[in-house]
């Protein structure tokens, strides 16, 4: 019986340290993740705690099996454009993490903020040269 309790009180505790890990997985400071795994749709969701969904625009795009779950492959014109939020203004510190990859070099907009080459606040482009 002493045995039975102790099991049960154990893997109790455990599922509970395995839910609060599942938890603490979105770092409350992270501003925008887009993952990109949808599969469908032309919304692709906001995973951090502030829902800047994103909004495919354009045609030429589809969901692909990808290395992880799906991905999205789009060609020139076609981009997700995510809503103006005072949260994206004003840091003094970025951190971009993007997966990517491009069937041929070219210099292609991965991630931008702004719509006019003077009035960029930041963008992240790979060059001829292979260089970003």
């Amino acid at each position: 019986m002493k045995k039975n309790y102790f099991l049960i009180t154990f893997y109790i505790a455990l599922s509970l340290c395995l839910v609060t890990n599942l938890f603490a997985l979105v770092d409350p400071d992270l501003i925008i993740y887009l993952p990109m795994d949808d599969g469908n749709g032309d919304t692709v969701k906001d995973l951090s705690p502030n829902k800047l969904d994103g909004k495919i625009t354009g045609k030429d795009y589809k969901w692909i099996d990808a290395h992880r779950n799906k991905g999205l492959e789009f060609t020139s014109g076609t981009h997700i454009q995510v809503p103006d939020n005072d949260l994206l203004d004003g840091m003094k510190a970025l951190t971009i993490e993007i997966w990517a990859k491009q069937d041929t070099q070219q210099n292609t907009n991965l991630v931008l903020k702004g719509t006019n080459w003077p009035g960029l606040s930041y963008l992240l482009q790979p060059w001829s040269d292979g260089q970003i």
